[in-house]
C-alpha cells in the first residue's frame, strides 16, 4: 500500500501522465483501453488524485458522455470511477457542479 500511495502521490506533481493514460481510454486496442480503465479505477480510489482528475484533467464530461451511449463497452468500468470519485463529500460537491 505504500508504494501505491508513494506513486499517487508523484502523479499529483504530473498530471499530464495521466492526461496520456486516460487519453489511451480511446485506443482502438480493447486490450490498451481495458487496462487504462482499470488503472483508472486504481487511481481514482485515491482520494488525492480526485482534483486532478476532476479539475485538471476534466474526465467526468467525458466519462459522463461515454456511460450514456448504451454500446459503449467500458460502462462498468466508468461506473467504478465515477463510485470511486463520490466517496468523499468534497468531490461529490465538485462533481454535482
Amino acid at each position: 500500500m505504500f508504494v501505491f500511495r508513494d506513486g499517487c502521490r508523484f502523479l499529483r506533481t504530473k498530471p499530464d501522465i495521466i492526461t496520456a493514460l486516460f487519453a489511451l481510454t480511446s485506443d482502438p486496442s480493447i486490450a490498451i483501453a481495458k487496462d487504462c480503465y482499470f488503472t483508472l479505477i486504481n487511481l481514482s480510489a485515491d482520494e488525492t488524485l480526485h482534483q486532478v482528475l476532476l479539475t485538471d484533467i476534466k474526465v467526468l464530461q467525458v466519462m459522463m458522455k461515454k456511460v450514456l451511449d448504451p454500446e459503449f463497452v467500458f460502462s462498468d468500468q466508468i461506473c467504478s470511477i465515477l463510485s470511486n470519485l463520490t466517496r468523499h463529500l468534497k468531490t461529490c460537491k465538485i462533481m454535482f457542479k
